[in-house]
């Protein structure tokens, strides 16, 4: 529901433009409605988390080598190394999810187990590293404080930014952490680097 009627008509005439644009430049995919369908620009402009942030130093690029030829595909997902698609909610914390994912399905990858982590526990917590909470942040910045700070469990740090849209403090208790990392690197941008890096 609406709280107003020019509430209504922005949305619509938002989603109206939305609809015209894509159809323009996506002539071979199928669109359907979303909760973000009826969200006006503003609206969905809060939920990027990556606004306002100033960029770190940039690392040198890493180069991977694999000891044969890479795989013609490989799905990470349908292979359990992935945890299920999550909604951030009113709160700019994809960063958050971003980070967590990776260590996730990284851990999964080398070690065999899928476990679940923490996003609320990187957007209350990591502000010393240079992320925003809910207001933007980096992947990169919240690697940085894994290293020194085990990341907690979903189940024992839920994740409540989404509903509140507010950062929250800090609860962070370092003896229910159960994982770090302990390092991130910058791979190159082509098509062969990315696939083995992710292989």
């Amino acid at each position: 529901f609406f709280s107003s009627r020019r509430r209504h008509t922005r949305s619509l005439c938002d989603w109206s433009s939305d609809v015209c644009s894509s159809d323009l430049t996506e002539q071979h995919s199928r669109h359907g409605h979303n909760f973000l369908s009826d969200m006006t620009a503003e609206e969905k402009t809060k939920l990027l988390g990556l606004k306002n942030m100033a960029q770190p130093e940039r690392q040198p690029v890493t180069e991977i080598q694999l000891p044969g030829a890479l795989p013609a595909a490989i799905n990470w997902c349908t292979s359990g190394k992935c945890n299920p698609i999550q909604n951030q909610g009113s709160c700019g914390s994809c960063w958050a999810f971003s980070a967590a994912a990776a260590m996730e399905s990284a851990h999964a990858i080398f070690h065999g187990s899928l476990v679940k982590l923490s996003e609320q526990n990187f957007v209350s917590c990591s502000s010393l590293q240079g992320n925003n909470g809910c207001n933007g942040g980096l992947y990169s910045y919240a690697w940085n404080y894994a290293k020194s700070n085990a990341i907690e469990s979903e189940a024992n740090y839920p994740y409540t930014s989404g509903t509140l849209g507010i950062t929250g403090s800090c609860k962070y208790d370092s003896t229910k952490g159960i994982m770090n990392a302990t390092s991130h690197s910058t791979v190159g941008t082509t098509t062969t680097a990315i696939m083995t890096a992710i292989v």
